[in-house]
């Protein structure tokens, strides 16, 4: 058995997999995010979910090489979808 393959965390599924993005948001509402012990991101995803009810899709292991092919395929259908 290879045992580089049981190193590290396991991989996950692009759907499930966090991504940085640039948010403006109100110094009052950033003091109070800052004001907790959870993250920023924990926080505002959080409060999404409860918001409007979403729910997370489930959470499945990807292969490897999965998970890159994923999100090669995905990264251009979202540049197909811009004008």
């Amino acid at each position: 058995m290879n045992r580089k393959s049981k190193r590290g965390r396991p991989l996950i599924s692009p759907e499930l997999r966090k991504e940085q993005i640039g948010l403006k948001l109100s110094r009052w509402l950033i003091d109070w995010l800052d004001t907790r012990e959870e993250s920023r991101a924990e926080l505002i995803e959080e409060a999404l979910r409860n918001r409007h009810r979403l729910t997370p899709p489930r959470e499945r292991i990807a292969r490897p090489g999965e998970a890159d092919a994923d999100a090669l395929r995905a990264r251009r259908a979202r540049q197909r979808v811009k004008p």
